[in-house]
């Protein structure tokens, strides 16, 4: 017999009362800020002069802020700083795109706040600075604007550039010039030598992020050998990014005596699985082998127990993964979900019923500790499985402690979290598609 097709959300929501509806996004509005928010500014949508200053207003909150972000929470926050610019994509663009358009000028003049608050190493505030420009172009082509006034605006927007972010205004100009004003524009997106070339006019010192940017045109436009001056000299910060496309390009150039000891030195830098396979890649059969046991010395000296015992795992020795965490359960930091869960996956697969233990331990209590209520279903999953793996040799012996001691102090430290509660004793807890913890 054939299932019955599941509906659709939004065929549902088509067929409820407009009441039902308003009573529920009013109860979401109660709960929830951002959705307050959005409400409000739903109230304005006919009153784009309205709209705009409020977003003018939280763009000068996020201006004034003193805060700095480390490289662990400058991800969440160039999230943030993308959030703002979508919302006013969605919500004022249509309305009015000149006021758009200076709102999204704003915001890329301020570069230099976003990056100063901020430990970009990962990217993320970058990629809020290349949206933004993104964003600027497609709103300003919706203005009514002459269009011989754009040129030299845009020029002017992206020769002040001191970070190397506003490059995207030239590589998508073509979102808002036409012909002929486009011509050397739209040449140097296809040409990394006329983008170069553009850049150095306004910027003869090309910074680390700029060096970036032309060593990555060249490499996708598969011309490593003119990648390679702009990989010389150390980028500060940056170092570990260059000697990975310094080494992709030596590659690509099959330079391999070269790239080698490159590869090497980045996996002793930082330990992880990927960069022990990039080193092995191109590795001469005969050198493996001590290539190998250099790396599982690097892995039992190396600080990061996460890292030590995943690359340990990598390596096939489960034991010495395993005994790392046992000795040490405290250091192992539950917020490392991406890491932890496919390690646990493996300790399990081996029966390894400690090394397990420490896993779920840490990442139950990372979540009970930062109070994220999302994660409680998972966290109600690990606690279920850490009571199987105490049957079966996972709650001890020392220096770990009983299964039953662990959890009370659990119940002690954490027993005024309802929430989390309801989910061990089955009232919420429902089967997740996304689920990974157990």
């Amino acid at each position: 017999m054939p299932k019955a097709s599941i509906e659709t959300l939004d065929a549902f929501l088509l067929k409820q009362e407009t009441s039902t509806l308003c009573a529920v996004l009013l109860e979401l509005a109660e709960a929830n800020k951002e959705v307050k928010q959005r409400l409000t500014r739903l109230q304005l949508a006919n009153r784009p002069d309205k709209l705009a200053s409020g977003f003018k207003k939280t763009l000068a909150a996020l201006w004034r802020s003193t805060k700095i972000r480390g490289y662990r929470e400058s991800r969440e926050y160039g999230s943030m700083l993308e959030t703002w610019l979508d919302q006013v994509a969605k919500e004022l663009v249509p309305k009015d795109p000149a006021a758009a358009v200076a709102l999204f000028e704003s915001f890329i003049e301020a570069d230099s706040t976003w990056f100063d608050q901020a430990d970009d190493s990962g990217g993320a505030i970058g990629d809020a600075m290349r949206a933004a420009c993104i964003h600027w172009l497609q709103a300003a082509a919706l203005c009514e604007s002459p269009a011989d006034a754009w040129p030299g605006r845009l020029m002017t927007l992206a020769s002040a550039d001191q970070h190397g972010a506003r490059e995207e205004l030239l590589r998508r100009a073509d979102l808002l010039l036409a012909e002929p004003a486009l011509s050397l524009l739209s040449e140097a997106l296809r040409d990394p030598g006329v983008q170069v070339r553009a850049v150095l006019s306004y910027s003869p010192d090309p910074n680390p992020l700029q060096r970036q940017s032309f060593a990555q045109a060249y490499l996708d436009g598969g011309l490593p050998a003119e990648a390679l001056p702009w990989l010389e000299g150390a980028w500060g910060h940056m170092e570990g990014t260059r000697q990975s496309m310094l080494a992709d390009a030596l590659e690509r150039l099959g330079r391999f005596k070269e790239s080698l000891p490159i590869r090497q030195q980045i996996f002793e830098q930082n330990p992880a699985v990927i960069y022990l396979q990039q080193w092995l890649e191109h590795l001469p059969q005969a050198d493996r082998a001590a290539a190998l046991v250099h790396a599982h010395q690097t892995a039992l000296s190396h600080a990061d127990l996460t890292t030590s015992s995943t690359l340990l795992l990598e390596l096939g020795d489960v034991a010495t993964a395993e005994a790392l965490l046992v000795a040490e359960p405290a250091r192992v930091d539950g917020r490392h979900y991406a890491s932890l869960v496919p390690m646990a996956k493996a300790f399990r697969a081996q029966e390894r019923w400690l090394g397990e233990a420490v896993v779920y331990r840490a990442l139950l209590l990372a979540i009970l500790e930062r109070g994220y209520a999302p994660s409680y279903g998972h966290g109600a999953r690990y606690l279920l499985r850490l009571r199987e793996l105490a049957s079966m040799g996972g709650g001890g012996p020392m220096p770990l402690p009983l299964h039953e001691a662990f959890e009370a102090d659990v119940r002690l430290r954490h027993g005024r979290k309802p929430a989390f509660w309801a989910h061990v004793n089955g009232k919420r807890l429902a089967p997740s598609d996304d689920d990974d913890g157990v």
